[in-house]
């Protein structure tokens, strides 16, 4: 089972990518806090909640495999909001959670179990950039196998049941992770440092990811790259992102503080997935596009849909927007 692709399928910038005049070539992105309806106050004061309903679509690899896969009861909720770090600055915490239902049928056996991913990242906005102060990421999750014989429901999918703990070093030089497996009792908790050495790219931590790239003011074929630390694999790895070069407009409802809301929304489609020769999945986001005027951005760079696909091509797990709460 490819481990990375589970992290970001379950599952995560900003004024503009610059490019740098001189011989060695900054790829560094640089950042705004586009969830706020005034674009040019930086200070996080914004509290908000975007709530999705989460739904499954069957694709042509489940022919390949032997058993039935099926998603239902699917809610996903990302809340960002204010808070104090130790240098008495303020910065942002984004908390998100994942709980969905997944059913395997084997011949005339089934099962269902819940799959329950958290996670909690805070990170600050220092001088224009999303800068990951520690996060924690907790998920207990079902992954179908890539099984043609399988002879029992338990040959049908992996289970992880993990938490994930990550801290930086306040010049973001190097990190600290440790894994703990919550299935097990004994030596369950592996720790490791490593080392943030390419400044050719930004970094950002894997749980602030996709929130990140709502700070982002793409221009034209902006395909920037980012650097996260993956932790099953011990390394740092590259994440591929290409930004629609025009926008689209499409209508949605959702409700916002309650009350019903449908529109047309101007957007962007961005895709995400690791650069690698074996790349896995390809995440696609659609992000409201930025406003003209930056102290009426009423849309405030929401994600307003998500597609994520299962492993082994047998299907997809799309985010739809049912509600936006701000404070």
């Amino acid at each position: 089972m490819n481990k990375k692709t589970i992290l970001s399928a379950l599952a995560s910038v900003t004024s503009a990518l610059l490019l740098a005049s001189c011989t060695n070539i900054n790829y560094r992105v640089t950042f705004s806090d586009n969830w706020n309806t005034n674009t040019t106050n930086s200070t996080p004061s914004v509290t908000e909640t975007l709530k999705y309903k989460v739904s499954y679509k069957e694709s042509s690899g489940a022919d390949a495999v032997n058993y039935d896969l099926n998603y239902t009861n699917g809610t996903y909720t990302a809340t960002l909001s204010p808070v104090s770090l130790r240098d008495g600055t303020t910065g942002y915490k984004y908390e998100t959670r994942l709980t969905i239902d997944v059913t395997y049928t084997l011949g005339e056996t089934s099962e269902t179990e819940t799959d329950k991913m958290t996670s909690t990242v805070i990170f600050k906005n220092s001088g224009s950039s999303f800068q990951p102060i520690s996060s924690v990421k907790e998920m207990v999750c079902h992954s179908p196998s890539n099984s043609s014989e399988a002879s029992k429901i338990e040959d049908c999918y992996l289970e992880y049941n993990y938490k994930i703990e990550t801290s930086y070093e306040s010049d973001l030089s190097k990190g600290k992770t440790a894994i703990t497996n919550l299935a097990k009792t004994e030596d369950n908790t592996s720790s490791r440092e490593f080392e943030i050495e390419d400044e050719k790219y930004t970094y950002l931590d894997n749980e602030q990811l996709l929130l990140a790239l709502r700070g982002v003011s793409p221009t034209l074929n902006s395909a920037p790259t980012f650097l996260v630390y993956a932790p099953f694999t011990a390394a740092v790895q590259s994440i591929k992102t290409s930004f629609s070069t025009t926008t689209s407009a499409t209508s949605f409802t959702f409700s916002k503080n309650g009350q019903a809301y449908t529109g047309d929304i101007s957007y962007r489609e961005v895709n995400v997935g690791i650069d690698s020769k074996t790349p896995g999945a390809t995440q696609t986001l659609w992000i409201a596009e930025k406003a003209t005027d930056p102290q009426r951005n009423l849309n405030r760079n929401i994600i307003l849909k998500m597609e994520t696909p299962i492993s082994y091509n047998l299907g997809t797990l799309t985010y739809e927007l049912i509600e936006e709460t701000i404070a």
